[in-house]
């Protein structure tokens, strides 16, 4: 082995997955005195928007937030409006007033035919009982991060006013955490405000730090999806979208997401905090809320100044495309055609490779047949250990076990941690130990073939699979180059690129999942190991495949 090559590789590698998890890929965050969007100007906001408990069970405290929303709305040129409503039902028992703000500013010229409507709701979550004790959520990241956050994305979008084709709306809706009441009631009995309404930007929060997510569009966003491409240090996934469409989860978004094109952002990362009295003004992010700026702000300018937005059904489509982020390579995305073409191609290369392989004596089929029964005995078995280790952790920390939301678990990301290292290691040392009976390549044709079936499964359920196909691509890419042995740095360029694709997805589904569904992300981390180990190691160890 050389000793230089396996340094190099660990070091390369060490640095993908730090740029997968965030480091060197996040804005910088800005001064008070920049031009640009600046977290530090939010924060003034944040801090206080955040000041007391402002739930559905506090409804002095709710009104003096939503007096600094309008007074601050009133500051920059707007005339908001108070829409109040009476007699909804609260789930902390009993009936409630609430009461959204509305404020619209057109163009220069007057009335327009098409607005971008921001939407952020203004009361934190009521009470929350964690361990026995009764929390009461500040708000500082739900829903502080959408209020501050947009009331930054204006103040920017006036220093251009002069250049408007479009307007702005913003409604700041009340009663969001009590079954989406604020929206609802906008919807139903002011609807007028949703007229002419192209874009939607609805800023969310669920955790106080990490990465903002796009992580929901509204359908047909082939054109959406075009206007993302703009945003600086762009974080997204459609198949987020789909997972989230399953789930029970909803935002203001939701209500109207069928008639209107829009966004959902939210941050998800530590949701030990979320909706607890720890989702306050000490432990926020700024930069995490420099991220939500880096990305909103530019589509703003974009859609607010180019008249080809005059039209409010522009990004009303019918087609979805299929998109994700990789840290270097920004937004990469395709039509369904593009997409489905691709899938064939990587199915229709892995048949030709693999049988190139077999007519030069390189791979065998009972040796490969061999690799794949290793591959899915180590799938199953790491599988079912991270069942029982959520288990266990729900058990100790005196919670049930949830498959989707298991939060206050302690060291719960340095378990998940611990574990994806674990797996790593022992596949590593299990491909070491078959390596005189089972060659790299047909360790690596076992692991396509189950990752192609796997993919294969998805697409047709989901129309989705970037984490298995990019992956087998890249090493059917390096299976080709080496056919002759003669591109082994090939082997480990391949590898740091299945890490940077699929390293901050796995990320985004233990953060979002919680250690509920270890399973689940170890599974599919383990698909990305089976990939990653031999073609790392074949290139340190001057084997060539």
């Amino acid at each position: 082995m050389s000793f230089f090559k396996l340094l190099f590789s660990a070091a390369l590698i060490a640095l993908a997955i730090t740029l997968s998890l965030g480091g060197f890929t996040r804005p910088e965050v800005r001064g008070t005195t920049s031009a640009n969007f600046s977290a530090l100007r939010v924060l003034k906001d944040i801090k206080e928007i955040s000041r007391v408990p402002h739930s559905i069970e506090h409804p002095a405290e709710r009104e003096h937030v939503r007096e600094y929303l309008a007074g601050r709305l009133a500051q920059m040129g707007f005339k908001p409006e108070i829409h109040a409503y009476d007699s909804i039902k609260s789930r902390a028992g009993g009936f409630i007033s609430i009461a959204n703000i509305y404020a619209q500013m057109d163009p220069p010229g007057g009335k327009t035919s098409s607005y971008i409507l921001f939407v952020a709701h203004l009361d934190s979550r009521f009470k929350t009982v964690v361990k026995g004790e009764v929390n009461y959520s500040l708000g500082a990241a739900d829903d502080g991060y959408g209020l501050g956050v947009i009331l930054e994305c204006t103040k920017l979008a006036l220093s251009y006013r002069s250049a408007w084709k479009q307007g702005v709306k913003i409604l700041f809706t009340d009663a969001e955490e009590n079954r989406l009441d604020g929206m609802k009631k906008a919807a139903s009995e002011d609807a007028y405000i949703f007229n002419n309404v192209g874009l939607v930007i609805n800023v969310e929060a669920r955790g106080v730090k990490g990465p903002a997510l796009l992580f929901e569009t509204s359908p047909g966003n082939d054109r959406l999806s075009g206007l993302y491409k703009l945003a600086e240090y762009p974080y997204s996934y459609s198949l987020t979208g789909f997972v989230y469409r399953l789930l029970p989860n909803d935002t203001d978004f939701s209500v109207v997401k069928k008639d209107l094109a829009g966004f959902n952002f939210s941050v998800i990362d530590n949701l030990d905090f979320y909706h607890t009295n720890r989702d306050k003004y000490e432990n926020i992010s700024a930069g995490s809320v420099q991220h939500y700026g880096s990305q909103i702000e530019p589509m703003v300018h974009e859609y607010l100044t180019n008249p080809l937005y005059k039209n409010s059904s522009y990004f009303k489509g019918n087609s979805d495309n299929v998109f994700f982020t990789a840290p270097l390579f920004g937004l990469i995305r395709f039509s369904k055609n593009q997409y489905l073409i691709f899938n064939i191609v990587v199915f229709l290369l892995a048949y030709l490779i693999m049988r190139i392989y077999m007519v030069k004596g390189k791979c065998g089929a009972s040796q490969i047949m061999k690799a794949i029964a290793i591959n899915i005995l180590s799938l199953v078995s790491f599988s079912a250990i991270a069942l029982g280790i959520s288990y266990f952790l729900a058990y100790l920390n005196g919670t049930k076990y949830s498959l989707l939301k298991m939060s206050q678990i302690e060291y719960d990301g340095e378990i998940i941690v611990l574990f994806i290292i674990l797996m790593a290691f022992v596949n590593y040392v299990v491909m070491r130990k078959c390596s005189k009976k089972i060659r790299r390549e047909e360790f690596i044709f076992g692991s396509l073939i189950l990752n192609l079936i796997l993919s294969g499964v998805l697409y047709a359920y989901s129309g989705e699979n970037f984490f298995l196909t990019i992956p087998a691509f890249l090493a059917l890419i390096s299976l080709f180059l080496n056919v002759n042995g003669k591109f082994a740095f090939a082997n480990l360029v391949m590898a740091v690129l299945i890490i940077l694709v699929t390293a901050p997805f796995v990320y985004t589904l233990a953060v979002a999942l919680t250690v509920g569904s270890l399973a689940i992300y170890s599974f599919i981390a383990a698909l990305s190991l089976n990939l990653i180990l031999p073609l790392a190691d074949s290139y340190s160890r001057k084997v060539v495949l």
